[in-house]
């Protein structure tokens, strides 16, 4: 006759079982086709663990771990199409990635033959944790690190952040223009911001990754500190003036200086 374990062992066994499992696998990614290969694997992990570094320092106390993170991947875009009709009530057409603040779940689908499936996936990763700290963060701040961490540059040893030519090319053109007043730009709302961007060769998305990629590159904890202070209430542009040295207009004289040359 087979013995069994007593009661409360067993449950001990499985609850410590549970914890190994979700300790080999911290990533709650949810691959249901078989998508993603095994180095794409390991990519989305990395930068999950870089953008994870980079939002945490937001709220030290209130830190986010991998497994916070809840991603589905499609192959099969009908699939993809119906699942994105159920959790945002609309068809996003043309889009192949979204995230849905009400699910807090990043959706993509990736097409084959598609060289911007990681990209995609490393952007709607920088919603998902945007969001998770701000319910309606500033439209050039939430697109501007979602471009800024879409453009990383991933492999296995390291996540390096890269400047997008078009976007630079494109805002250089604006300043050239004179077709550019960022003291407006900072207060769009999402509908203004899409609609600019849409119509007008990426507008929106250029001026914000640009902003994001100055401010990185001049100081790493600049953008932490803004994103800090409008965690705290503040406009982006007293934002600014409570973390640039000069304040917002000095930060506009810089930018424009900046991308000028």
């Amino acid at each position: 006759m087979k013995k069994q374990l007593p009661y409360g062992i067993s449950i001990v066994l499985f609850l410590t079982f549970c914890v190994v499992l979700s300790a080999q696998n911290p990533y709650s990614i949810d691959d249901r086709e078989n998508v993603l290969s095994k180095k794409e694997r390991q990519l989305l992990e990395n930068m999950i663990d870089y953008e994870l570094t980079f939002f945490n320092k937001l709220s030290p106390s209130e830190k986010m771990t991998s497994s916070d993170v809840k991603m589905t991947i499609f192959q099969n875009y009908s699939a993809y199409i119906l699942y994105q009709k159920q959790v945002m009530g609309a068809i996003l057409y043309r889009s192949l990635a979204f995230y849905s603040p009400e699910n807090k779940e990043v959706v993509v689908c990736k097409k084959k033959e598609d060289d911007h499936f990681m990209e995609a996936c490393y952007h709607e990763l920088s919603h998902f944790f945007m969001h998770s700290r701000i319910a309606s963060p500033p439209s050039w701040i939430d697109e501007g690190l979602a471009t800024y961490f879409g453009n990383c540059k991933v492999s296995s040893k390291e996540v390096k952040p890269q400047q997008n030519e078009y976007f630079t090319g494109r805002l250089k053109t604006m300043i050239e223009m004179k077709d550019i007043n960022l003291q407006d730009f900072i207060t769009w709302k999402t509908a203004k911001f899409n609609q600019a961007s849409s119509t007008q060769d990426g507008y929106g998305y250029a001026i914000a990754h640009c902003m994001i990629s100055y401010l990185s590159q001049k100081n790493e904890n600049l953008t932490i500190n803004i994103i800090q202070a409008i965690m705290q209430n503040k406009s982006s542009e007293e934002a600014f003036d409570t973390c640039y040295t000069g304040g917002f207009s000095q930060f506009e004289k810089d930018f424009i200086a900046c991308y000028s040359k």
